[in-house]
Order: C-alpha cells, then sequence, then structure tokens
C-alpha cells in the first residue's frame, strides 16, 4: 500500500484495460447523490488542474467532473454502482469512445511498484476525507501524466499491458487447472498437454512446467 492509507474493500470495480470492454453495467445515480458533495469537492481540490497545469473543467455532474487541456483528459468519478473513487487520465481522442483512459491505480503501481486499492465510500464523510487525499496522489505520481509526456504513457502502456496479459492468463489457468487435475490422476498426459498448450510458459508455476515435461515424455505410453 501507499503511504499509511488504509485499503477499502471494493465491491465493485472499475476495469478499463486497453479498452477491453469485460462487463458494462449502467447504474443511474440516487435522487439524494448529490448530498454527498462529491462535484464540490473535486472542484475544490482538483483546482490545481486549472491554475497550474492549464486545464479547463468541461463537464460536471454529482458523480463525474471532466478536465480537459490541450491534450489529456482527466475524469474524476464516484461509482454509480460500486462507490469507488477513481481517476482517469490520457490522451484526448476523436471520441470519447476512442480514448485509452489509464487509472490512477495504473499510475501509482507503476511508479511505486506498490499495490494501491481505489477508495469506497457511500457518504459525504468518506468524500471530503478521500478526495483531498486522490488530489495529492496526483500532485506526487501523476504529473508525468498530466504534462502529456509520451515516454511516460509509453511506460504506462506496457505495464497495464503486462497486467492484461496476467489477468486473462490467471482466468484462463483457472478454468484448465481443474480439468488438467483431471487429466494428470487418469494419467491422460496427452490431454493434460493439449490443456496447457494455449498458456504461455511464463505464466506456469515450476510445478507444472515439470509436470508438462513429464507428460511430454510420457503420453503415448499410456
Amino acid at each position: 500500500m501507499v503511504g499509511n492509507m488504509t485499503p477499502l474493500h471494493i465491491i465493485g470495480t472499475h476495469l478499463d484495460i486497453r479498452k477491453v470492454v469485460l462487463l458494462l453495467v449502467l447504474f443511474e445515480a440516487g435522487k439524494n447523490r448529490y448530498k454527498l458533495g462529491f462535484k464540490d469537492e473535486v472542484l475544490k481540490y482538483f483546482k490545481f488542474l486549472i491554475n497550474d497545469y492549464g486545464f479547463k473543467c468541461i463537464e460536471t455532474d454529482i458523480t463525474f467532473v471532466r478536465y480537459e487541456s490541450r491534450v489529456v483528459f482527466v475524469n474524476v468519478y464516484h461509482g454509480r454502482g460500486s462507490y469507488e473513487l477513481g481517476l482517469e487520465i490520457g490522451f484526448i481522442g476523436n471520441s470519447r469512445t476512442d480514448e485509452v483512459k489509464y487509472s490512477l491505480k495504473d499510475i501509482i503501481e507503476l511508479v511505486t511498484n506498490e499495490s494501491f486499492t481505489p477508495f469506497q465510500t457511500s457518504n459525504a464523510e468518506g468524500i471530503k476525507k478521500f478526495i483531498p487525499i486522490m488530489a495529492e496522489l496526483v500532485t506526487k505520481y501523476a504529473i508525468d501524466a498530466i504534462l502529456g509526456d509520451e515516454l511516460f504513457y509509453n511506460r504506462l502502456d506496457k505495464f497495464t499491458t503486462k497486467n492484461f496479459n496476467q489477468y486473462i492468463a490467471n482466468m484462463n489457468l483457472a478454468s484448465i487447472r481443474p480439468k488438467a487435475a483431471i487429466a494428470w490422476k487418469e494419467k491422460d498426459y496427452k490431454r493434460f498437454v493439449e490443456l496447457y498448450g494455449a498458456v504461455a510458459e511464463k505464466y506456469l508455476s515450476q510445478s507444472e512446467k515439470k509436470k508438462i515435461e513429464y507428460a511430454l515424455n510420457h503420453r503415448g505410453h499410456v
């Protein structure tokens, strides 16, 4: 974790990696959502984007505020279903659907090499507590992104691509391993090798690599 911040349990997650949409759920904000004061807190603590970096605030809503410079956008949001407090940043596209979004979590984990859990809150006290911290984290870790530094975005792109590939590999392995365990128990080594054939070797455990090597040498013996 970064600093002394306490990780919060995230009920709903925001996943936008490489513009791949895994699940899209639309939520309508509750009628009393404005009472949380999200918009006002964001406008107060993210004003440095306007004063120091030439951004303009171009959209405000009770759960969403967007800033833009000539080339970079910053979205600050309060998840309508998850109540997650998040920030997205990237280069402005021809349309918003064209934009590749990198999260504050991506940036912090790239820079610090430490895990970061986004904040989550459903009350005004949490908004007042966490929005200033988010703004501080942006000034500490995301200035290169704010300035549109292409070298930084290249690093960020490689980092998120690597994380996404690992995520997909983990999903595949979660599906493969139970089937592979049965094949191994039944000494169906041909089937065992076929199951792992779609997974890159770098994502396998040492135990799995050894079993695959054994299975390759014995698949025709049973």
